[in-house]
This record gives structure tokens, sequence and C-alpha cells, in this order.
């Protein structure tokens, strides 16, 4: 007790010879995104709290609310626990998930595959020596995308028929509908004509797409059992084309980080035998 009534005369004393009292600084060191997927991501604020004072400094709360084109699709208050200890700094981490089925029916302007620019508005609150309660506004802008797979299409598949096994060289055109490029690191899916899984395969390298339509055309290899083929899917491959599925999973690398997402492209596509 004795302790406490002396560090708060101290604080007393202290802000009596100050005349004022000095403001703790609150600034933003970092943005980043994190659980990154095609419904939503989680933007991370890093929030360094510098604490001026001889005595450690109570924190309550961090309220933020998040705009584009000046439409708010985003608000919150994030309770916060713990003290910046006297003299020193202290960085709070406050996540914010923006999920893209909300962003769109409050600001009509994004579309899939965009670049979202965005205005952060934050207050931090915290008990400030001899003034109380007190909200230390932050500020700021950043973007983050909206990301959509790129389109996959099966343009031909050249077989080369065989007793015991065939082969097929699959064209797969890739297309990317982002504004901003991506590099579709792996790939791996499974071939379906006429509702039977022939074959897996994936590329052997990855794929580098430019923004806004960059696109590709790459040779992907099938091999076939021989027992896999009935005279049904046998009479489809060896005609002049048919419906075809892929599906399976692909990673993609862009400038926001990586990506995952799963793989159901249906479609037609022709057939040919190999030369």
């Amino acid at each position: 007790m004795v302790k406490k009534v002396c560090l708060l005369s101290s604080v007393a004393f202290w802000v009596a010879g100050c005349g004022t009292v000095s403001q703790p600084g609150v600034t933003v060191t970092g943005a980043r995104l994190q659980d990154f997927t095609l419904e939503s991501l989680t933007l991370v604020f890093d929030l360094e709290v510098e604490n001026p004072y001889p005595v450690p400094l109570p924190l309550a709360d961090v309220d933020y609310s998040l705009a584009s084109s000046g439409a708010c699709f985003l608000s919150g208050t994030m309770p916060v626990q713990g003290s910046v200890p006297a003299r020193q700094k202290k960085v709070i981490p406050l996540p914010a998930k923006v999920v893209y089925a909300s962003l769109f029916k409050t600001v009509r302007s994004v579309k899939p595959g965009a670049v979202v620019p965005y205005e952060a508005e934050m207050g931090l609150s915290a008990d400030l020596p001899a003034l109380g309660r007190r909200r230390l506004p932050i500020r700021k802008d950043g973007q983050f995308p909206v990301p959509v797979p790129p389109e996959l299409q099966v343009q031909d598949v050249a077989w080369k028929i065989g007793l015991k096994e065939t082969r097929g060289t699959m064209y797969l055109k890739t297309i990317n509908r982002n504004q901003f490029a991506v590099n579709i690191k792996k790939l791996q899916a499974a071939f379906e004509v006429g509702g039977v899984d022939i074959g897996c395969s994936g590329i052997e390298s990855p794929i580098g797409l430019a923004a806004n339509g960059g696109e590709a055309t790459t040779p992907v290899f099938l091999a076939v059992e021989g027992s896999k083929l009935g005279l049904g899917v046998l009479g489809v491959i060896t005609g002049k084309g048919g419906a075809y599925r892929l599906k399976g999973a692909a990673e993609v690398e862009t400038p926001f980080g990586l990506i995952s997402f799963p793989i159901d492209s249906p479609g037609q596509a022709s057939f040919r035998r190999a030369r």
C-alpha cells in the first residue's frame, strides 16, 4: 500500500512538473495477410504502443472500421488485456477478417479477381495517468486481393492406343482473370471421360500467368491402364471428342501469398490419335 501511494505521488509530481501529460505513441508497424482463401482473408495490423510514463499503461480495447470507395465494409471492437510496462513499447496484433461475399454486397464496385484499396480507421483505448481513459486514433491505408482460380480448359487430347496401356497428351489452357499475376506452382487432377476416371496427372513445371487475362497452353501427359478403358470410353477417346471433367487441387503463388484451391472443371474437348 505504501509503495502504491508513493508511486501515485511520483506520478502526480511528474504531471505537475511537466505541466501537460504527453500522449502515448501508437503506430502501425505492419499489415499482413493471414488465412488467405477463396472465401475470405484476415488482415492483421501490428499496433506498436509506446508508454512514455514512469508507470505501466493499462490497455482497454481497440475499435476499427475498414472502408473502400467511401463504403464501410467491416467494423468491430477487440478487447485488449494487460498493460505496457513503464517507458517501454508493446506490439498489439489486431486481426480483421474480410469475407468476400459480404464485401461484394457492401462495395458494389468490387468484383472477383480485383485488388481492393482500403482505409482503416482504428482507435486504441487506454487509461492515462491523471487523465483517465482516452482513445488514441490510428490510420492505415493498404490493399488486399479478392482472388479467383485460374480457368482450366482442355483444348484437345492426342491419344496413342495400346493393348496394355494407352497414353495421352492433354493440351491444357490456363487463363488468369485476376488483376495480379499468378504462378501455378502445383496442379494435380483426375481426368474423367464419360463419367469414368481414366487417369491422374499434373503439370511438370510451374505455369506463370500475367494479370488481366494472361494465358498459357501446357502439355500434360496421361498414362491409362488398358483395364480402365471399357468399350464406351474407348469409343469416346477414339472419336472426334466428348465431355470431360478435371477434378483435383492446385497451389498458386500470388504477390499476396500462396493460395490452394480445389479443381472441378467440366468441358468439351476434341480427341485425336497421336501421330
